[in-house]
């Protein structure tokens, strides 16, 4: 019984990769270049792969979650794609980091902010 569910799990984990990301999304499509200009991407110096994104909630401000934290970070803004470089794209550093303060009842995901 036990490994038809993991034989159930595999396959239902290889029929979701097999789909276009076109049709992860029901009605979906690709975005036109520069549409969503206040999104941003985080990365790290070292590794250039992009593990978060932030929102651009004034032009020197970023609202993103606290665990998405990291040293070296760098702030990616005008990428439209992983793939293909926009010629509006920039990337900052953070002079600052302000997280909201942790309650005494603090769980992982309490209070998951950061600007």
């Amino acid at each position: 019984m036990v490994l038809i569910r993991v034989l159930a799990n595999l396959l239902v984990l290889q029929l979701s990769y097999a789909q276009k990301s076109s049709e992860l999304v029901i009605g979906g499509g690709d975005c036109d270049r520069n549409e969503h200009p206040f999104l941003v991407a985080l990365h790290t110096l070292m590794s250039r792969r992009f593990h978060c994104t932030g929102i651009l909630i004034s032009p020197e401000w970023v609202l993103t979650a606290a665990s998405c934290d990291r040293k070296n970070i760098r702030i990616k803004i005008g990428v439209h794609s992983k793939t293909e470089v926009n010629v509006d794209e920039e990337m900052r550093v953070p002079e600052e980091k302000f997280f909201c303060q942790i309650s005494k009842t603090y769980t992982r995901w309490d209070k998951d902010i950061m600007l």
